[in-house]
């Protein structure tokens, strides 16, 4: 490989861990301090002066999580992608949460950001404002997804997830009101988390008939929430409207006629696209392949142009779109009463 291709690469890795690092740290020092090197050898580097080795790259891309495919991906016909796998025990799952909180803290902190979500499901954000919700999601991830020893056999009750995976949860949704982002729902997004439901509730896996009930009403105070947030096109709802003048709107809502087979995320993080996919119900893989971003790019904008935009004045559609919805959940929740 010529030494300017080397350059090329070089340089396309050293943007991108730029982008991937919290915005108040400095590349300059962080590459010093991971590569025990001084600042002066690190600026030769980012200049592209002195070659970064292999072993400084797999040190940089061990440190920050990162895939070593991202090197040279997009000058092939491959796409590299990173995955890991919620494993059969709680500590695994509260990894997922963290490292989940933390890619979404640094696409708070970069300019411009943004998430772009087409939904087959709802986001899964939102369900982590409501306790009993998220523990409910939590559950039957855990036990009907992972298959987790602990749970092996225990019908849900709110208690049986630990808090800290709850209050975790409500950090990783706080973070993202905070992101600008556009979400993509059909009529059929809300549909999988009423068929868990509905699902535990026939199996008599709820220990209580409160809790699934409890479980209902906080899955249509949710859609009643996301309502609201397009209305206002913000996802601060604490903020009375009156209060809300310099606020930026950061939340536009879709309806899609066009069914989306799979969770298909893609957000901006500084001048780095990222590209997540659903793998395994709540499992992700991602990748910062550009062609393969911009395809995706592309795909999301040609859904978009085909959609019905719901937020902001939109009222009568958003009106008639979560009325259908919450049809859906009103049955449900009167089945669970009756018992």
């Amino acid at each position: 490989m010529s030494s300017k291709s080397n350059h090329v690469i070089q340089q396309r890795f050293l943007q991108k861990l730029k982008a991937i690092i919290p915005s108040n740290y400095s590349l300059v020092d962080e590459l010093a301090d991971l590569l025990q090197i001084s600042t002066d050898s690190a600026y030769r580097r980012i200049r592209g002066e002195t070659a970064v080795s292999m072993d400084e790259v797999v040190r940089l891309c061990q440190h920050y999580k990162i895939p070593l495919g991202l090197l040279g991906a997009d000058q092939t016909d491959g796409v590299t992608f990173n995955y890991k796998l919620v494993s059969d025990h709680t500590e695994s799952f509260k990894e997922y949460l963290t490292k989940l909180l933390a890619d979404l803290q640094k696409i708070r902190s970069a300019h411009p950001n943004q998430v772009i979500y087409a939904a087959a499901d709802v986001p899964l954000f939102h369900h982590f404002n409501y306790p009993e919700q998220a523990a409910f999601k939590f559950f039957y991830w855990l036990n009907s997804v992972s298959n987790l020893p602990t749970l092996e056999g225990k019908s849900f009750t709110p208690s049986v997830i630990p808090a800290e995976l709850i209050a975790l949860g409500k950090q990783v949704y706080d973070v993202y009101c905070d992101i600008p982002s556009i979400e993509i729902w059909t009529e059929e997004s809300a549909n999988s988390t009423i068929k868990q439901i509905d699902y535990y509730w026939e199996a008599g896996l709820f220990e209580q008939q409160d809790d699934a009930v409890l479980v209902v009403e906080q899955l249509a105070e949710m859609l009643n929430s996301i309502q609201k947030m397009a209305k206002q096109r913000n996802k601060n709802l604490a903020n009375p409207a009156n209060n809300r003048r310099d606020e930026k709107e950061n939340f536009l809502l879709y309806h899609s006629e066009i069914q989306i087979g799979n969770n298909n995320i893609l957000v901006q993080v500084g001048s780095t696209k990222v590209n997540y996919l659903r793998h395994q119900t709540f499992n992700y893989m991602y990748t910062t392949n550009t062609r393969f971003c911009n395809e995706t790019e592309a795909w999301m904008a040609n859904l978009i142009s085909k959609s019905i935009l719901i937020s902001g004045v939109s009222e009568k559609q958003r009106y008639q779109f979560f009325k259908g919805i919450q049809k859906n959940v009103a049955q449900l929740l009167a089945k669970v009463k009756e018992g």
